[in-house]
């Protein structure tokens, strides 16, 4: 193969001039990159020359970054694509052969062509370091996953299946992301406190509570004289007394008892009360 260095002479000439500037100091870097082993760096300022100024050195350079970083199948493309454009290059016959070399080293390949609108975009495929669309690589048989990214654009994920001596085109339009609308209080949020309605007013039983504790007082003013008179029911069959203490003892047991039985009797009236008036004085509260 023909030294890196004699690649230079095969850079175009066509370009205006600022471009093939901008292009010769990018080739230039990567050949610098190149002589101190960074394979990876150079690869980039060759990438970054060519789309610049495309030219066949810059192409065969590539494939050169490419077969060192181990990356066959894409360095049999660059030199595919150098052969191609400088036919009647002196190395043309020696490179032919190589490539042949790298053929059989490398397995089962096809070809994956990506595109993405709109343009700026990059695209990652499976693990390896993004590059900017449009992509036209090989890559080896088999399943593959396409990653198209931009900045203020939703990322486009394809899983793709690429056969062995086939190509596939792939062409991506990412979509911008969408601003998310302004949030606010839903209307369920936003209340005023209003007074919950009084309750209807019910009919007191003021009455029903006043003969309920007059029939409780009269029982128990009952219960005191009951007691009383039975005292004097016991005082006098107790002991021996003269006629008149006798008497006297009667008198006052009999008219305890007749007393208490008269309380008795109004605290059953009462209770009597306290109990219809308890049904009746609600509704009476709530008539008009």
């Amino acid at each position: 193969m023909v030294a890196l260095a004699l690649a230079v002479g095969l850079l175009l000439n066509t370009q205006p001039e600022e471009a093939r500037d901008r292009a010769r100091d990018a080739f230039t870097q990567g050949q610098e990159l190149y002589r101190t082993g960074d394979f990876a760096g150079a690869l980039a300022a060759f990438q970054k020359a060519e789309a610049i100024q495309p030219s066949p050195a810059t192409q065969y350079n590539i494939g050169r970054c490419h077969e060192r970083l181990g990356q066959l199948p894409d360095a049999v493309a660059a030199y595919e694509r150098y052969l191609s454009e400088a036919p009647g290059a002196p190395d043309h016959d020696a490179l032919a052969g190589h490539v042949a070399e790298l053929r059989r080293q490398i397995p089962p390949v096809g070809h994956l062509k990506v595109s993405v609108e709109p343009p700026g975009a990059s695209v990652t495929v499976d693990q390896a370091a993004p590059e900017p669309a449009p992509i036209d690589k090989l890559v080896p048989a088999g399943q593959h996953l396409v990653l198209a990214e931009l900045s203020g654009y939703t990322p486009a994920r394809r899983d793709v299946e690429v056969v062995a001596g086939g190509s596939l085109q792939l062409e991506l339009t990412l979509r911008p992301v969408e601003t998310p609308p302004a949030t606010r209080a839903p209307d369920a949020a936003v209340r005023r406190d209003v007074p919950a309605p009084a309750p209807p007013p019910s009919g007191g039983r003021t009455w029903t509570y006043v003969a309920l504790a007059v029939a409780v007082v009269a029982a128990g003013v009952g219960v005191g004289f009951g007691l009383s008179s039975k005292s004097a029911q016991d005082n006098l069959q107790s002991r021996v007394h003269t006629q008149a203490q006798a008497q006297q003892l009667y008198d006052t047991a009999n008219s305890r008892a007749v007393t208490a039985n008269g309380f008795y009797v109004g605290a059953a009236v009462a209770g009597a009360a306290a109990i219809t008036l308890f049904f009746l004085e609600p509704a009476a509260g709530h008539s008009p």
